[in-house]
Parts: C-alpha cells; sequence; structure tokens
C-alpha cells in the first residue's frame, strides 16, 4: 500500500508545477520520438532495399555477356566480328550441374529495336528473345491472353508477349491480342500482355508526373506573367540605354525601332537574292540587343531580337532578311559525332517492351548484331547475352555460385568474358548495411533521450533544494533514508514514463504525418503556394521536387526499446538527487528557509 501511496504523492508533487514538469518531460518525449522514428525509417528503407534485390530473385544466379577489354579495341577497326560471351554449350553444362542444386536455366537474347502497329512507331524497344520459364525467373504477372509456350519455343512461331506499357502505347482503344505488331522488319502476333515491377514503376511515374504538371502549370501561368512584365522592363531599358550608347549601339537601336514598317514584299524582294550563309560568330561585338556574324568573304551581319538580320557596311544596316525565311541560313559552328550504346537502364534492367520466343529470335536476327557507326559499321556475335540460373534451395547458392565459376572458367579459359550477378550476396550485404544503418541511427537519437535525462536531474536537483524543508520534517517524524529515495524516484519514474509515453505516440504520428506530405504532390503545392503568399513573394520555393514515397515499418521491438530506454534513463538519472535528498542531515534541513 505504501508503494502505491509513494506513486500518488510524486503525482501531487509534479502536478504542483505542471510547466515544469512538462517541460523537464519534452526532453524524453522528444528522445522516444526520435528513436523510433529513426528505426522505422531504417527499417523501411531496409526492407525496401531487400525487395528491390528479391526481385531478382535470391535463389537466382545471373550471368551476363560482355565484351573483354582486348576486344574493346580491335572492335574499333571496320569488319572485325568480336565473339564473346556464354555459348550455348555453357548454358547447356550448367543444366546438368543437378548435383549443386541447379533446377533450371534461363537463356536470353536482347535486342533495340523500333517497334510499330499501324500508324504508331515506338523508337529503340527492349525485345526479348526468352522461354517460358521466364515467367518462374520473375515477378512478371500475365494479365490478358497467355505467355509463351513450350510448343512456340519448339515450332519457333511467330508470336510475342508484350508489355502493359507498350499495349497502352500502341493500342490505346482496341484488343492487342491477335493483331500483328512488327518488330524491326518482322512480324509477330501478339498472344499476351504482361504487367512488371517496370511497368507499376512507370505507371507510379506517370501519375506523379501528371500531378507535377498540373501545378507546374499553375506555377508557370503566373510567373510567365511576372516575367513578361519584367522582360518588357528590360528591354525597354536596353532600347532607351542603346539611344545613348555607341555609334554602333545607337545604330542597332534606330534599325529596332523602324522594325515595324517591314512588310511582306519587301522579304518577297530580299528571298529573291542570292542566300547569305552565317560562316563566324563574332561575339566579341555584340551589343545588348544584337548578335553579330560574318560569312564566307567576310562581311559583317547583326540578328535583332525579333530574328531580322542586317547586313553592316561603312556604318550603315541595310535589311538583309529573317532567320525564319529561306535567304539567311547558319552553318553548323560545331560538329557532334557520337553514338548512344543500348542500355536497359537500372529500373527497367530484367523486363523488356515484347517478348518472343528464344529460338524464333535466334532464328530471325542470328548471333551476330551489327551496329553502324561513323566511319564504318563494327559488329559482335554473342550467342546468349544474359543467363539466369535456379537453384532449388537458397543454401546451394553460395557454392553453387563457386561451381558456376568453375565451370564457365573451364571453356573460356583466362578470357573474362563474361560477369556474375548474385542477389543473394547483394542483399546479405543490403541486410548488413542496413543494420549498421539502424544502430547508428538509433545511436545518434539515443543522444537526446540522454539530453532529456540530464534534464530531468537538473530539476530534481532544484526540487531537492526546494524541498529540504519538507525533507527535514519527514526525516524528524520518523522517515527512513530509503523512504525519501523511493519518493524522488517515483517521481522521476513518473516524469520519465509519462515522456515515453507521450513520445510513442509522437514518434508514430509525425513519420506517418511527414510520409502522408512527402507523398502528397497535392499538399506540398499547396504548401508552396501558401508559403509564398505568406511571405509576400519572397520565400518562392517548389516543395513538390521533396516528393519521396518514404517507407516506414514500425516494429514492436523499436518500441519498447525507446520506452525501456526513457524508463532507464529517468531512473538512473534520478538516482543522484534522491541519494542526495536521503543524506541531508535533519537538523540542517529543519533549519533551511
Amino acid at each position: 500500500m505504501g508503494f502505491f501511496r509513494a506513486i500518488i504523492q510524486g503525482i501531487k508533487s509534479l502536478m504542483l508545477y505542471p510547466l515544469r514538469s512538462m517541460l523537464t518531460m519534452l526532453g524524453i518525449i522528444f528522445g522516444v520520438c526520435s528513436v523510433i522514428a529513426m528505426l522505422a525509417i531504417g527499417e523501411g528503407q531496409k526492407q525496401k532495399a531487400e525487395e528491390e534485390i528479391k526481385k531478382l530473385g535470391a535463389i537466382n544466379i545471373i550471368i551476363t555477356s560482355q565484351k573483354p577489354i582486348a576486344q574493346e579495341v580491335q572492335g574499333q577497326r571496320t569488319g572485325f566480328v568480336a565473339k564473346y560471351g556464354v555459348k550455348y554449350d555453357d548454358a547447356a553444362r550448367i543444366a546438368d550441374l543437378r548435383d549443386a542444386g541447379v533446377i533450371r536455366v534461363l537463356p536470353e537474347k536482347i535486342r533495340r529495336e523500333d517497334v510499330a502497329f499501324d500508324q504508331f512507331v515506338k523508337k529503340d524497344r527492349a525485345i526479348y528473345g526468352t522461354t517460358p520459364y521466364f515467367l518462374e525467373f520473375s515477378q512478371a504477372e500475365v494479365v490478358m491472353g497467355r505467355f509463351i509456350s513450350e510448343e512456340d519455343e519448339m515450332t519457333k512461331n511467330n508470336v510475342c508477349v508484350i508489355s502493359t506499357t507498350l499495349a497502352s502505347e500502341l493500342f490505346a482503344y482496341q484488343n492487342p491480342l491477335t493483331n500483328e505488331i512488327k518488330v524491326g522488319k518482322y512480324y509477330y502476333r501478339v498472344v499476351g500482355l504482361v504487367r512488371t515491377p517496370a511497368d507499376l514503376l512507370r505507371d507510379f511515374k506517370e501519375q506523379k508526373q501528371r500531378v507535377l504538371d498540373g501545378a507546374v502549370l499553375r506555377e508557370a501561368a503566373a510567373r510567365l506573367e511576372e516575367s513578361l512584365a519584367e522582360q518588357n522592363k528590360i528591354i525597354n531599358q536596353r532600347r532607351e540605354k542603346l539611344k545613348t550608347g555607341t555609334a554602333k549601339e545607337r545604330m542597332v537601336g534606330e534599325v529596332i525601332e523602324r522594325e515595324h514598317l517591314i512588310e511582306n514584299s519587301d522579304i518577297s524582294k530580299l528571298n529573291k537574292l542570292p542566300p547569305i550563309v552565317f560562316q563566324e560568330r563574332l561575339e566579341s561585338q555584340d551589343t545588348p540587343e544584337s548578335k553579330w556574324f560574318s560569312d564566307q568573304s567576310g562581311k559583317e551581319f547583326f540578328v535583332t531580337p525579333e530574328n531580322w538580320v542586317y547586313a553592316y557596311e561603312g556604318d550603315k544596316a541595310e535589311l538583309a532578311g529573317h532567320l525564319g525565311h529561306r535567304r539567311v541560313m547558319r552553318m553548323a559552328m560545331e560538329a557532334h559525332i557520337g553514338s548512344q550504346e543500348s542500355n536497359l537502364g537500372k529500373d527497367t534492367e530484367f523486363y523488356g517492351d515484347v517478348y518472343i520466343p528464344f529460338q524464333t529470335l535466334r532464328q530471325d536476327y542470328g548471333d551476330r548484331e551489327f551496329k553502324r557507326q561513323s566511319g564504318g559499321i563494327s559488329a559482335k556475335e554473342v550467342e546468349i547475352d544474359r543467363l539466369r540460373v535456379q537453384f532449388d534451395e537458397m543454401k546451394h547458392v553460395k557454392p553453387g555460385a563457386e561451381m558456376l565459376e568453375r565451370t564457365m572458367r573451364y571453356e573460356h579459359k583466362d578470357t573474362v568474358d563474361f560477369k556474375f550477378r548474385i542477389p543473394y550476396a547483394e542483399l546479405k550485404a543490403a541486410r548488413d548495411i542496413s543494420t549498421i544503418f539502424t544502430v547508428v541511427l538509433a545511436t545518434i537519437a539515443s543522444i537526446s533521450l540522454l539530453v532529456g535525462g540530464i534534464g530531468i536531474m537538473n530539476i530534481m536537483l532544484a526540487t531537492v533544494t526546494e524541498r529540504t524543508s519538507e525533507i527535514g520534517v519527514r526525516r524528524a517524524l520518523g522517515a527512513k533514508k530509503l523512504h525519501i529515495i523511493r519518493q524522488f524516484l517515483v517521481e522521476t519514474s513518473v516524469l520519465s514514463i509519462t515522456g515515453g509515453i507521450l513520445g510513442i505516440a509522437v514518434g508514430i504520428a509525425l513519420p506517418k504525418l511527414a510520409q502522408k506530405i512527402l507523398s502528397s504532390n497535392e499538399t506540398l503545392s499547396w504548401l508552396s503556394d501558401k508559403i509564398r503568399q505568406i511571405s509576400f513573394g519572397i520565400l518562392d520555393y517548389d516543395f513538390t521536387r521533396f516528393s519521396y514515397n518514404l517507407e516506414l515499418i514500425f516494429t514492436n521491438w523499436s518500441v519498447a526499446l525507446a520506452f525501456g530506454l526513457s524508463v532507464c534513463v529517468g531512473i538512473i538519472f534520478g538516482i543522484y538527487p534522491a541519494f542526495r535528498a536521503a543524506n541531508l542531515d535533519p537538523i540542517e534541513a529543519l533549519r533551511h528557509s
């Protein structure tokens, strides 16, 4: 009964100064809130990273063909065919490694071709030559029709399965099934639609972009009016400055003022004259309202902001034409020659737009791929662009990877024309990094709990000084040191427990609120508009650029850890004030005023 009375008395003592007690608890509240929020964010990012790697399959090993360094140099010679990568024999030998846990292999050919249906053409799309096992190696799902069958593969049927993204682009208002699409120069009949993580990502990005576009258009309209007014002001200032500038600047200002008098008949007469070809840019002669050029004969011209062209002779300007008409032409000042390698990208690295039976793609396109470059044509011969190997259990992945590497090395000798990717190893590394990341976040957040504990100690030491007479009276009436210690520890426990409970509520509510705000472009756009209005346009910042899909995972152990730390901190930092109060001399305490 004495313990419950001590709790009630401790609560009454704290309620005598509610503001001071609340301010003392703030340190604990923010400390617990920080720990829970940091651990939730850490767990969320860990889960997100693991999901990305699991998409590749934790029991899979991916072998990709890559050009050896020696052939990079040789491949620059016209007519040289670079032969490298995973062979059909490699796939057959690996498929026979049943004792190592291999259950199936998935060879893939990858091409980049234009895809067309009717008048719609989509450039440079990823074409996959694959087998019916593709669905078992990926997170793709058939949403309409069927996937490639064993019969399609054996008989080399001209059929294909397309992604939902490509279907929405080519077949806007009709059923794509049984229609034929043109891939490169070959025709394939569509038998199914698949949805992949890449399609879901594209859908999310498109939806996000639509919201952003709406906000951007509204903001752009307001800014356009402001910028036009500002530009007109600057233009007028420049025009006035031209009237008091050098002789060349005054001449430019005069012809600009007369441009509104130019008629269509003047342009027709000028177009009948020989063409003018700008050869060189004369930047040193530019004025605020004109850009200068010279032609092949060295004759100088200048162009006004409205794109009117004037010939400059003897300190006089004569109208020569307009950049938008036929007479005046500009030669390319710089020549850029380059080629862009096909890149499937990170987001769509393992998913394509069109899926064709492997043997059909091999029959149509062969193993050689030609690429037109500046100065000639380069070619490569790759039998299998990528080979995915699936194991029966996760425990066989690591030893199986070593056996696969030995198998590949045996045939390829010292030639490094392939590379391994092991999602299981990446998953394990991601978990280790995420664990370290979470521990660091929790440690940093725990520092705020220590600050809260120092606040409790500080306020309890002040309470001891204030209640010295009360302590003396209680000791004189027979209270023992243990009773005084218990009373002060109860008060610190009440502070830390109450702060911990409030901290749990705040620690769950605030991250969820931040998650909702960051994922809502409408809210961020509204926030940008409100801050702009309140600050009268001074704080003009677009918060939609902070849009982010924040992953949060609240675990029972993180909440328990944060609450337990808050209670421990309160008790530990309350021990010294409690012992100090208990060790006061009763007589000296009674004399204190």
